[in-house]
């Protein structure tokens, strides 16, 4: 008999026999179950040769699923990791991003040595790979994801050295370009004239939910996140004090198994992305007489989701996208994100209260200063302006 370790216990390989109906049977112990009896799996074949590969296969499968991580290769390692220890404790959208991260950056250059074997070099490599393709926050994410699981494989006691604080993202040289560096940030934000254009096509009268189209002034004003903006319902308008009520994301994500494993995709509310974004939010003039207008074109009485479907249904953030997507072709403006409405915003926002950083962050609500400068780029430059020294 043959023994393997496989963690949990202990996987034994009978002996190949042949039976009565003229078949090779090779038989698995897994071990006894609650009642004492003996659990086996059986693995039948025509030759005693198919019969033994059919039962090794199953073994190595067996041990990668349940044996010791650091005895396992690196890629299964690190999967069962993020499936047995992270799934559950995030939100759905983050452990999606994880799990996008591990599949399409991480596994297809990633060694196929023992995770006890893996050193910083095997890593290095992974980095050095990806950043001949990849943008600098995807190299930063995949480290991150790294990280996280070399920490908890040294914490667990799996192995003794992490590879990981060694790593070293070098950017890319595919973009040198010479770029005015007062002008690569206008990039990153609508500009005055592109402004004008995206609010002249909201406003432009169509049929059926397009009149919704308006609402993309009022994050333009607002610098509303798109789960934000989803979630919102005219109850959380308070028209007479001129606020917002944010305490709700509307978020789309796989819809996983209790192992994890996608089933599908679900639309849900969830809470807001930090501590920091639920608030009643101020908002100005502009934003204040859209909502209005908006809600003019609703049934009276009508307090559910702002944007909606024919049906008043929310709709995903996908379609969501789309109907932004669909407005700045119309408006004859470059396809961007959702998210440029929110840097305009907080760019807007830092000149017109006299570079006041702390405002900003306040009002875009986030945790800290660091993550505001991401949002501030400059909107009118004159180079006429530049100081004499």
């Amino acid at each position: 008999m043959k023994e393997i370790y496989a963690g949990k216990e202990q996987v034994i390989m009978r002996a190949t026999r042949l039976r009565k109906d003229g078949r090779y049977e090779t038989r698995i112990h897994l071990g006894y179950g609650k009642d004492g009896k003996e659990a086996v799996k059986s693995f039948y074949a025509t030759t005693a040769k198919e019969s033994k590969k059919k039962a090794i296969e199953f073994v190595n499968e067996y041990n990668i699923n349940n044996g010791k991580l650091s005895e396992i290769p690196f890629p299964n390692a690190i999967k069962r990791w993020l499936f047995e220890t992270k799934h559950g404790s995030k939100k759905g959208t983050a452990f999606d991003r994880d799990e996008q991260v591990l599949n399409y950056q991480i596994l297809p250059h990633a060694p196929k040595k023992q995770l006890k074997d893996v050193t910083t070099s095997d890593l290095q490599k992974i980095l050095n790979k990806l950043s001949e393709k990849y943008s600098l926050s995807t190299l930063k994410k995949v480290k991150s994801l790294l990280k996280m699981f070399f920490e908890y494989a040294v914490n667990s006691r799996l192995i003794i050295y992490n590879p990981v604080p060694m790593l070293i993202i070098k950017k890319s040289d595919l973009y040198t370009t010479p770029v005015n560096p007062l002008e690569k940030d206008k990039e990153k934000i609508f500009s005055e004239e592109e402004m004008e254009k995206l609010k002249a096509a909201a406003k432009e009268k169509s049929p059926k939910t397009d009149y919704q189209n308006l609402f993309f002034i009022v994050m333009l004003n607002t610098g509303l996140r798109a789960g934000e903006a989803l979630a919102l319902d005219y109850a959380d308008i308070d028209f007479k004090n001129k606020t917002i009520n944010i305490h709700k994301n509307y978020v789309n994500h796989k819809k996983r198994d209790e192992n994890g494993m996608a089933i599908g995709r679900i639309s849900e509310l969830t809470t807001t992305k930090t501590r920091a974004s639920t608030c009643l939010l101020p908002i100005n003039k502009t934003a204040l007489e859209t909502l209005i207008l908006m809600k003019s074109y609703e049934p009276e009485g009508y307090t559910g989701p702002i944007i909606h479907n024919s049906e008043f249904e929310r709709i995903a953030p996908r379609s969501f996208a789309k109907r932004f997507y669909s407005l700045l072709k119309s408006a004859g403006i470059k396809k961007c994100g959702l998210h440029t409405l929110r840097h305009t915003c907080g760019s807007i926002m830092y000149e017109a209260k006299n570079h006041n950083q702390l405002f900003v962050s306040n009002y875009l609500r986030h945790s800290s200063l660091a993550s505001t400068n991401a949002y501030i780029h400059l909107n009118k430059i004159n180079i006429e302006d530049l100081p004499e020294i």
